[in-house]
């Protein structure tokens, strides 16, 4: 049994279990880079930090009910709409969240708020929030109870709703 071998129960039995496939390359690396313990077993830490980190961003993302994946730097500001964008740079800051503000998009359809929310909902996962987007429309989709510690994002027609799992409570 080689070292790598024996090692894979132990990751496992600490829930350290998607590591395993890492330190064959890593060893490598260090060999090649002949690195002290210390920088090898950080490499190895970045390396979980960062799974983890991808792993809550996907599952956030699946959960967010996005019609579909909707960036930011996507927005095709050649568009024949008007919009300012000082104002929707502000926006995308997401200040509002530590504001306690809410921000509503209105404008007629097709001009891209359903794309807006989840590309405002997409950066607010990025930043660490959990997001559901709803239609309005859609009144068989659970709404949130009063006083819960939901976040409102309103364009007109779709929604999104950032939440945290802060103690915040939004009026």
């Amino acid at each position: 049994m080689t070292r790598i071998t024996e090692l894979t129960p132990l990751l496992k039995r600490l829930q350290l279990g998607p590591m395993a496939a890492t330190p064959p390359e890593r060893i490598a690396l260090a060999r090649r880079e002949q690195l002290d313990y210390a920088s090898f077993l950080e490499i190895i830490r970045s390396d979980e930090v960062n799974r983890r980190a991808q792993r809550r961003i996907e599952l956030r993302l699946s959960g967010a009910g996005f019609e579909e994946t909707c960036r930011p730097e996507d927005f095709d500001w050649s568009a024949s709409i008007t919009l300012d964008r000082r104002l929707l740079d502000a926006v995308f800051s997401l200040e509002f969240l530590d504001k306690h503000e809410h921000v509503l998009l209105v404008g007629p359809a097709g001009v891209g708020l359903s794309f807006l929310a989840q590309a405002l909902g997409y950066s607010a996962i990025r930043a660490g929030h959990t997001v559901r987007f709803i239609h309005a429309d859609d009144s068989s989709r659970p709404w949130p109870k009063p006083g819960s510690t939901t976040r409102w994002i309103v364009p007109s027609g779709p929604f999104c709703l950032p939440t945290s799992s802060s103690s915040t409570t939004w009026d």
